[in-house]
């Protein structure tokens, strides 16, 4: 794919999602394909983590909170242990979340 003919870029394309890196405005982002539930994006997955850190949880707590969560929703699709580690691995990233001792907490 080919934008601004000046860039090349790459869908990275995984069993379980697929997502393509976009150039917008001078700026990189990544985008989900048509055939991913936004459920299962990683911006969505790392805002519901944020949402059920009101206070510091360790990762299996935080687990089952989402879990939960998803229980209550049954017409959203589930998100595997996997997806739910990428998010915080996203949320990590990007300074949304800070983890010591395995205990994760949002950053002001």
């Amino acid at each position: 794919m080919e934008l601004n003919n000046q860039f090349e870029y790459e869908a990275y394309v995984t069993k379980k999602f697929e997502l393509f890196i976009v150039q917008k405005g001078g700026k990189i982002m990544l985008t989900p394909t048509k055939n991913l539930h936004e459920d299962r994006t990683l911006i969505k997955v790392g805002a519901k983590i944020i949402s059920l850190l009101t206070s510091p949880k360790s990762v299996n707590a935080l687990w089952q909170s989402y879990v939960g969560s998803q229980e209550e929703l049954s017409n959203t699709p589930k998100i595997t242990f996997d997806i739910f580690i990428l998010g915080l691995d996203f949320l990590f990233m990007i300074g949304a979340i800070h983890h010591e001792d395995d205990i994760i907490w949002r950053n002001a």
